[in-house]
């Protein structure tokens, strides 16, 4: 009785590793589309190949007959390139070319500008459909800048940059409400602004950023989907010891 339970278990752990998984493939576009494409269609998601191909999708299923039934509601709305993708299959043949990507990544901005570059409004994608994929979150736009100018005018920069960040979701489908802005103006730089006396650009243009915090239904942060941004060591920010504090005293 023991063998044969034994051997029931690895034939059924042999199944789960081996089974396929499906999903329905909607469209495949050069540039970004908003939701409103796919003619009502629940839970569509996106990914960005290393093509830099935009992939819209609705899955991941574990029986082929659901996903069938997702492309025939597709197709009957007029979505009509909709099909059925094995993933197990494809995962093997695409490599690294239809992989997903990372993780969301936050944004910056050019010197006293508020305007999305091309990085920033495909990043805003990513994220505006994962709230759509995740109903029950929201996200908070943290609006900085770097140091250039006064307290008063980064204040309105930072909100500028919020803001501007905000309408591009909602013009992608975002709910209002699920979007909250803080500005910061330059008051917490993540990278010194200046270096050895000198202005530091690098340090500079982390600062001028957008970043996004994922909220649960209770406000609560969600860690693990947004990347952080990596400050080289010398332009971290760090609490001064004693002897570095005696020195920038000194110097």
């Amino acid at each position: 009785m023991k063998q044969f339970i034994l051997i029931s278990f690895l034939l059924l752990c042999n199944f789960l590793v081996s089974a396929d998984q499906y999903r329905v493939e909607l469209s495949v576009f050069e540039t970004a589309v908003g939701v409103e494409h796919f003619q009502g269609m629940k839970n569509v998601n996106l990914f960005v190949d290393n093509n830099d191909l935009y992939r819209y999708y609705i899955g991941d299923f574990e029986e082929i007959a659901t996903a069938e039934a997702i492309q025939k509601e597709a197709k009957a709305k007029g979505i009509r390139f909709a099909k059925v993708i094995n993933i197990t299959e494809e995962r093997t043949a695409c490599a690294n070319s239809c992989t997903a990507p990372g993780p969301i990544e936050n944004i910056l901005f050019d010197f006293n500008q508020y305007h999305l570059r091309f990085k920033s409004k495909q990043e805003l994608d990513k994220l505006g459909y994962y709230l759509q994929a995740n109903p029950e979150n929201m996200v908070r736009l943290n609006g900085h800048t770097d140091s250039k100018g006064s307290e008063q005018y980064n204040y309105r920069l930072s909100a500028n940059r919020a803001n501007t960040a905000k309408n591009y979701l909602i013009n992608r489908g975002v709910e209002d409400f699920r979007i909250l802005v803080k500005e910061f103006g330059e008051t917490t730089p993540i990278a010194k602004n200046s270096l050895l006396g000198d202005d530091s650009t690098v340090g500079r243009q982390f600062n001028r950023r957008v970043i996004f915090e994922i909220l649960d239904k209770e406000g609560n942060n969600i860690a693990g989907v947004v990347k952080e941004f990596i400050i080289p060591e010398l332009l971290r920010i760090t609490p001064l010891n004693n002897s570095e504090a005696f020195l920038s005293m000194v110097l």
